[in-house]
């Protein structure tokens, strides 16, 4: 039996699944890519977070926000071969945040209250990045992440 070819992403999970909100599951994975002939030599790795560090730039009309309870988390750009959950952080009163993601490029999504807000930029180490997505590498810590929020997001 064969399957056709194409990517596929195998993943292995251990535990309950879905996990609970607060557990992060231990996850194994490969991509493996199927043509015309048997697959070999397919090796399965735990797949770790990265984890991302940074703060938020608000003017002084969006202090108020803080009461609110602002999230920020990475979402991946690709939601193929996601293994699982992301881990948003929430945001300090001095505007640091602290959050986890599955390896894979990605960009930041910030939430207040029930809404996601848009991003004026996103700097890494004071650079811009614009709209370039961020290589989140598994088991690396990215640090210096500067969101500036914009407005919500109207859906």
């Amino acid at each position: 039996m064969g399957v056709p070819p194409g990517t596929y992403y195998l993943e292995l999970r251990e535990g309950q699944w879905p996990p609970r909100r607060d557990e992060t599951p231990k996850v194994s994975g490969t991509k493996v890519t199927v043509s015309d002939g048997d697959v070999t030599r397919v090796r399965v790795m735990p797949i770790e977070m990265a984890k991302a560090t940074g703060r938020l730039i608000l003017d002084a009309s969006q202090r108020s926000l803080l009461a609110s309870g602002i999230t920020v988390s990475g979402a991946p750009s690709d939601w193929d071969g996601n293994p699982g959950p992301q881990r948003s952080g929430t945001v300090n009163t001095d505007l640091s945040f602290e959050f986890r993601t599955w390896p894979g490029p990605g960009y930041i999504r910030v939430w207040v209250g029930p809404q996601e807000w848009t991003t004026k930029a996103v700097r890494l180490g004071g650079v811009e990045i614009g709209q370039r997505d961020i290589d989140f590498r598994a088991g690396e810590d990215i640090s210096g992440l500067e969101v500036e929020l914009d407005k919500p997001l109207r859906r």
